[in-house]
């Protein structure tokens, strides 16, 4: 049995055989939230984009666990895409070592089936919702403040972009568990992947995980009224 047949085999658990062999997904930060989901992608067999020009921070180690303490201050997405060929030789993986903006966001997010946000620039962050809208691309976005987290799936032409209710300038808090950043990042994979396969029953649902309490909450979350992004209802 290939490599790919047997990650067809262990995906069919829950997502129909060979669907996510032609997809891409470009993952928009290498860090505590993007490595976890990074090996989740490729371990489904999902080619991936990583997008990220930042280097490794050792401070940052105890959730970046794609980078080794021999690695502070080489850029995180050529490091990333190179472990992640070593770990899964079947899928195409490619490095981009810049920070996404509107000058460049064209050229580095074209080819897109699915964009995971999962960088800490907010500024970025709203690039990235600006293009999916205006190219009709779903996109995952997660986030984590200390050991809290949230996932959101955006369907286009359907659910509510990130400019119908977060705000645009908002600091994340530093401080992570590294733990819970895989939780989060690891229930923002698994909803990007049956995305992949066409299931968006989760849309629009903004789940938060707290996990001082070990609870899951899922808000339904509306379009604004007249968003400027996707124009809202």
């Amino acid at each position: 049995m290939t490599l790919r047949e047997e990650k067809d085999r262990q995906n069919s658990a829950l997502l129909p055989p060979g669907t996510l062999r032609a997809k891409r997904v470009t993952l928009l930060g290498a860090g505590g939230l993007g490595s976890p989901a990074a090996v989740q992608f490729a371990g489904a067999g999902v080619s991936l984009t990583v997008l990220d020009g930042d280097t490794v921070s050792l401070s940052n180690l105890n959730r970046q666990f794609l980078f080794t303490a021999a690695d502070g201050g080489k850029p995180k997405a050529a490091l990333a895409a190179d472990r992640l060929r070593a770990f899964a030789p079947d899928c195409d993986f490619t490095a981009s070592c810049a920070f996404l903006t509107d000058d460049n966001a064209e050229q580095l997010l074209a080819g897109s089936d699915l964009v995971f946000l999962a960088t800490d620039n907010n500024d970025a962050r709203f690039v990235a919702n600006r293009w999916c809208v205006r190219h009709g691309v779903p996109f995952v976005c997660v986030g984590i403040a200390g050991a809290c987290g949230t996932v959101y799936l955006y369907r286009p032409g359907e659910t509510a972009c990130l400019a119908c209710c977060w705000p645009e300038r908002e600091s994340p808090d530093k401080r992570t568990l590294a733990a819970a950043a895989g939780a989060v990042s690891s229930l923002g994979a698994t909803l990007a992947l049956r995305a992949l396969c066409g299931d968006f029953s989760e849309a629009g649902n903004l789940f938060l995980l707290d996990t001082k309490t070990m609870t899951l909450d899922r808000l339904p979350v509306k379009k604004a009224a007249a968003c400027p992004v996707c124009g809202g209802n």
